[in-house]
């Protein structure tokens, strides 16, 4: 993710314009770290470490456990709705094994 991606968020809206951003789930902390955006959106190629890793040909070693640990950080974060509050839908929809079947077991109560 862009370094500088809070700044330019921040200009976006300060203009009011959405902020709109995908990202492939390799940077956990730069989405904990994320100030709130219009829309967040995860690309997700694949629903095991083997399949993202012929699908995707990641840069890096510890992909798998980066893909892990950004749908974790995207699930406590939640999602923000147009008003600016977090709305819990990712969440809901990682445990209702809807796109992620192999893990769910990281979205528990």
């Amino acid at each position: 993710m862009y370094l500088e991606i809070n700044w330019f968020v921040r200009l976006l809206h300060k203009h009011s314009i959405s902020a709109f951003l995908v990202t492939n789930a390799q940077f956990p902390d730069e989405i904990r770290n994320l100030e709130p955006v219009t829309q967040l959106y995860v690309s997700v190629d694949a629903s095991t470490k083997e399949s993202l890793k012929r699908i995707d040909r990641p840069l890096f070693k510890d992909f798998w456990q980066r893909f892990l640990d950004s749908l974790k950080a995207l699930s406590e974060k939640g999602c923000w709705d147009f008003g600016g509050a977090w709305k819990d839908v990712s969440k809901s929809c990682l445990k209702e094994k809807l796109l992620f079947p192999s893990t769910s077991a990281l979205f528990t109560d």
